[in-house]
């Protein structure tokens, strides 16, 4: 299963919202995207959001299933995962 890249996602959303009009979805176009797991990274450049172990930043947890540094690979497939 191929990693998805949450941010051009994110981006792709932010577009349809704009061209529908964000209001209507009930979004605001002023300032930048919430930090809702206030990690220090918004949620264009966070892979989860909601959780604030998960972050650009952040070390990758092997085992834990969670991409935890963002880098669209987890555990096995993540190289930070894999014995020299």
């Amino acid at each position: 299963m191929k990693p998805r890249d949450h941010r051009a996602l994110v981006r792709q959303a932010a577009a349809i919202a704009l061209a529908l009009g964000a209001t209507a979805l009930g979004c605001s176009t002023r300032g930048p995207a919430p930090d809702r797991d206030h990690d220090g990274y918004d949620a264009v450049d966070d892979c989860h959001d909601a959780n604030s172990a998960v972050s650009p930043g952040a070390s990758e947890v092997c085992g834990d299933g969670l991409d935890n540094d963002c880098d669209l690979a987890v555990d096995a497939s993540d190289p930070d995962c894999t014995p020299p």
